[in-house]
């Protein structure tokens, strides 16, 4: 659920391995250059999966240092930037996962998705595990409920649609009839 400044501009000593949850409280933005997240709402307590913690631990033994103790620093030693971020890092990934598209050249693979789609990937699997509206938007950080509603509305909607779509089958199956 964080945003790709946010994790580039995350320090290990805002990650709690033994607790499972990263504080959001600053991000680099696209100069490299240190400051706060982009509202007052971005300073935020994120859970992580155990899973997570696990490679966190694996890599923070590997991870080169960084002068600013940043979780991802880039091979020079500096802020990550995005486009390496995406290129080197993420890219790899994708096409490991098999999501990818044709590229410019034959033999070459393209990404299909891009960080940010894994900030809208985190938000939505919370709402399909039950998160309240409330939750989601302070787990990824909005300003307003609004803004929370604008973007993801329409898949608390289908959230709550399957519960009675459910229900009202389960209804017509085992009513009874006295």
């Amino acid at each position: 659920g964080l945003r790709a400044s946010e994790v580039r501009g995350l320090a290990w000593r805002s990650v709690d391995l033994r607790n499972g949850k990263v504080r959001v409280e600053s991000r680099a933005d696209a100069r490299g250059a240190h400051g706060a997240p982009k509202s007052v709402a971005g300073v935020r307590v994120v859970p992580i999966p155990s899973g997570l913690v696990i490679t966190l631990r694996e890599w923070k033994l590997a991870c080169p240092h960084h002068a600013d103790d940043l979780v991802f620093p880039s091979p020079k030693g500096r802020v990550l930037s995005h486009d390496v971020m995406g290129k080197k890092y993420l890219k790899p990934i994708m096409i490991a996962a098999g999501v990818t598209k044709p590229g410019k050249d034959e033999d070459k693979a393209a990404t299909k998705y891009t960080a940010h789609v894994f900030r809208h990937a985190a938000a939505s699997l919370w709402i399909e595990q039950g998160l309240n509206p409330k939750r989601v938007q302070t787990l990824v950080g909005h300003s307003s409920i609004q803004v929370t509603f604008d973007t993801y509305g329409h898949l608390f909607e289908e959230r709550d649609r399957d519960a009675s779509d459910a229900n009202a089958i389960q209804r017509a199956l085992f009513a009874s009839d006295d």
